[in-house]
This record gives structure tokens, sequence and C-alpha cells, in this order.
């Protein structure tokens, strides 16, 4: 029998596991008279405290107990986010996006980023972003701002096959991405560097699919880290990092992050001929699978320095 308890003051229901099996809802196991207007139960699909708003038996409606922060949007749906425009959905500027869940978006569309935004969710498993478009899913596109673009906490997944699809596109020449503790999965290719004056990739697994790169640069990044990070192939010809011909990267440091190559013609750092890197930093960085880490540079390359 569900035993209530007293918490802040309002009865607290037994923990659920989604929100349809909340007392009384309509086909719900737990039925009860003792239920009033005020209750709490939490959820733990989505982490979320619901408040009773009717408690009628069989038909009790319940609303998720989230404030939101000043300058904050709480995303459950695509509805929650900026109508779409011609297929794009533009954040705004100086918010806060926190995703509960796994959030779909409508087949094509994507969503476009300036600076100065935190898009988060609470574990990179439990909140997605999921789309299926062949272009980018999440572009960071600020050509004059030298504010910050954050991921935090979030799963990325775009389940488009195209020669265009990426989960993660950078283009903001004067600005900063950080994506910590992230799952970005699909697309050809996992992260693009266009351009970009400094990325922190910090513990987020970067997966690429039909045989992309898991993060490639094609123009300009002035410096970026890797640390506690994996890029992972999956097929040929594919790399966990690519500097293609006519990237330029200052600074590229990677730091105790693991290649997993799944392919015997993947790399985990490829380095066109073509390219400039003017200083790197690699250190504890762990291939597997069958690929090998380097093509294109060796511990003897001039402003490398590796060590195990």
């Amino acid at each position: 029998m569900a035993t209530l308890q007293q918490v802040n003051s309002s009865p607290r229901w037994p923990t659920v596991a989604t929100p349809s099996l909340l007392p009384n809802v309509a086909g719900s196991p737990t039925q009860r008279a003792q239920l009033q207007v005020g209750d709490e139960c939490l959820c733990t699909v989505d982490g979320c405290v619901y408040v009773c708003a009717v408690a009628t038996l069989g038909a009790a409606v319940w609303s998720a107990k989230v404030r939101a922060a000043p300058n904050e949007v709480i995303v459950r749906s695509e509805a929650c986010l900026p109508a779409p425009v011609a297929g794009v959905i533009t954040l705004a500027a100086n918010t806060i996006y926190s995703v509960f869940g796994i959030v779909t978006l409508t087949a094509g569309n994507r969503i476009v980023s300036p600076a100065t935004t935190l898009v988060r969710g609470r574990l990179a498993l439990l909140d997605q972003i999921v789309g299926n478009v062949n272009g980018p899913l999440v572009s960071y596109v600020d050509a004059v701002s030298t504010g910050t673009f954050d991921l935090r906490n979030l799963g990325l997944q775009n389940t488009d096959t195209g020669a265009s699809s990426t989960v993660l596109a950078v283009n903001a020449p004067n600005g900063t991405l950080r994506v910590d503790q992230c799952r970005v999965v699909g697309g050809l290719h996992g992260l693009a560097f266009t351009a970009c004056t400094s990325a922190a990739l910090l513990s987020t697994a970067f997966t690429a699919a039909n045989g992309g790169d898991a993060l490639r640069v094609s123009g300009t990044v002035v410096a970026f880290v890797a640390d506690l990070s994996s890029f992972q192939t999956s097929g040929a010809n594919g790399n966990g990092i690519s500097i293609l011909a006519g990237a330029t990267v200052t600074t590229l440091t990677i730091l105790q992050t693991g290649f997993v190559l799944l392919a015997a013609t993947s790399v985990g750092i490829r380095k066109d001929p073509a390219a400039t890197v003017t200083t790197a930093y690699v250190t504890r960085a762990v291939p597997f699978g069958v690929g090998t880490l380097n093509a294109g540079w060796d511990q003897g390359t001039l402003g490398w320095t590796v060590q195990a």
C-alpha cells in the first residue's frame, strides 16, 4: 500500500517510473481516495516532481513542478523551442534552454544558435535532442560575438545518413565553444569546425556514422582542447579527428582521450599535408580497435609534443 511522506509541507507519494503510473491517473495501478490536490510525486523517467491538480479517481491530472530561472526556457518538446522558419529553429541569445527527456525535432528541422546561449540537460543519456536533417542538427553561427555557446550534459543525435549530415557545426570566427559531458552521435560527421577562436571538449563522446569523421576542421580554429573525451568511427575512411587541406589550427591539445577506430583505414588524428597545425600537445591519446593513432604527423613533427 502506498505510504505518504511529508516533504516541504506537501504530501509526497512513493516514486513512480513514468507519468502514466502517477496515482489516480487513468490506467494507473495506484488508485487512492486519499489523494489530494497539491500532493507531490517524483517520476524517475524525467526526474521531475509532479503536483496533483485534479485528484479524481481514474481521472487525476498532474503537472510537472519545474521552476524556470530568469532567461531560462524549459524544453520538453519541439513546441517549447522558437517556431521554425523554413526549417530553422533560431535560439535566443543570453538564454538557457534546459532540456528534459528526449526532444525529437520534425524531420528536416534544425537548430541555429548565436553565442551567449546555454543548452543543457541533466544527463546525456537521459536528455537528448534528436533530429533527422541532411545538414547540421545544431549550428553555432555568430560572425561577430566573442561570447560562448555552451552545451552541457546533453545528448545530440542526427539520424540522417546524407552526405551533408552532421550533428554539430561551428562557424563563429570570434566565438568560443564549450561542450561538457555530452554525447554527440550520428550524421556523416559528428562535430565540424569552419571557424572558432577557442573550443573546449570535455568528457564528451563523439561518434561518427557512415564512414565520416567524429570531428573535422576545414577552416581556422585558433585553439581547441579535448580532455577525457572519446572519438569513435563507424566505417572505412572515417577518422577520429581530421584536419583537412587548407585548415589552420594554432594550438591543438589532446589529453587523456580515447580513439575507437573500427576500420583498418581509420586514423585517430589525421592531418592533411596541406593543413597547418602550429603547436600540438598529445598526451595519453589511446587508440582502440584496428586503426592507427596518427597520419600526417609523428612524434618528430615540428611543433608536436607527444607523451605516452
